[in-house]
């Protein structure tokens, strides 16, 4: 299947190429040195040829409209969580539970208990950002009461605080009619754009410069995310072009997870950079940087908050450039094939 899609995917390239009869621009030549690049590094160290799937559907997308995007992955995502739930709750597809001193969690039919709220958590992002400033009030408060629902069976913490974080947001949002101009805030402007930079180092910082008994503390309330990243990147060090690692993980397929020793590093960034390498993680930090001032231009306050969310959430989980998790990477090649003065969207 990923030999057919990267056969089309490559096909339709060279038709769009052909229709602007082979002359690509400056900009378009590194994105596609760029793009290849990492999808490259990713098929050979960790997905296979799904890797380089990844993206050349990113290279493809970028003479999408993206909200054209996003409206698909809503329909699609919508049946996904609807029918998979219901199906749980009839008792048709079982439910993959854990049970540890401080709580039950309930996978709702999905093969590990954090991936529903984790898809649910990119749904709310991606239903704001295409409804923006038409979202109504019952709207934000429906997602938000479906949040808790999930949040109530499954126990992922950081996929709910960020998520209903979001919402607040856009509440105000919507209550200030959007002239909230808090981007006169140079501090702000700051933080928005090197977003990704400043979540990275935040990210090594409560993972190797803490005092210890503030790094327990913390590493406890993060379910020993930071002891998994701190080990895993002592273990196996970093190479300059990452590195084929068989995590340990166990799901609703694993006969006995009793017998596996857990063994995961959830953090964006730190998973890629012990997979991948420098040059990609490097390569990602300065992509996202230039979209965040892309989007910052832009002005779409809403599409800012969700790209700064997801920031947050990759310092704990892996997810960002998952596009059968989020249509969000989708938007990278655009920041390519637009002009300066353009608007990304």
């Amino acid at each position: 299947m990923n030999t057919l899609v990267l056969i089309v995917g490559m096909l339709l390239y060279f038709w769009r190429l052909g229709e602007k009869e082979f002359k690509l621009s400056y900009s378009e030549v590194i994105e596609i040195i760029i793009l290849l690049g990492m999808g490259i590094l990713v098929a050979k160290n960790q997905f296979g040829l799904t890797g380089l799937t990844i993206f050349m559907i990113i290279l493809l997308a970028s003479y999408v409209n993206f909200y054209s995007v996003v409206k698909g992955y809503l329909i699609f995502t919508t049946l996904v969580l609807s029918f998979t739930i219901f199906l749980n709750k009839i008792s048709f597809i079982p439910s993959f539970v854990t049970i540890d001193s401080i709580r039950i969690r309930n996978s709702l039919g999905f093969r590990y208990v954090t991936f529903g709220a984790v898809i649910f958590f990119f749904y709310i992002l991606a239903y704001v950002v295409y409804r923006n400033t038409n979202i109504k009030y019952s709207e934000l408060f429906v997602l938000e009461l479906i949040n808790v629902i999930i949040f109530s069976a499954v126990r992922a913490n950081d996929p709910f605080i960020l998520s209903s974080l979001f919402l607040l947001y856009a509440f105000f949002i919507k209550l200030s009619k959007n002239k909230i101009n808090y981007n006169k805030l140079s501090v702000i402007k700051f933080i928005e754009r090197n977003i990704y930079i400043i979540s990275f180092l935040l990210i090594l910082v409560l993972t190797f410069c803490l005092p210890q008994n503030l790094f327990q503390e913390i590493n406890g309330i993060l379910s020993g995310r930071l002891s998994l990243n701190y080990q895993n990147i002592i273990h196996y060090g970093i190479k300059f072009f990452g590195q084929n690692i068989h995590f340990q993980t166990y799901d609703a397929t694993t006969i006995n997870p009793n017998l596996i020793q857990y063994n995961y590093v959830d953090s964006f960034y730190f998973q890629n950079l012990l997979l991948y390498g420098w040059p990609f993680l490097l390569s990602f930090l300065i992509i996202f940087t230039i979209l965040m001032n892309k989007l910052i231009h832009d002005k779409d306050n809403l599409l800012i908050g969700a790209f700064v969310i997801m920031a947050l959430q990759a310092m704990f989980e892996p997810q960002l450039l998952w596009i059968w998790y989020t249509p969000f990477p989708l938007i990278i090649g655009q920041i390519f094939t637009r002009k300066n003065d353009d608007l990304l969207l």
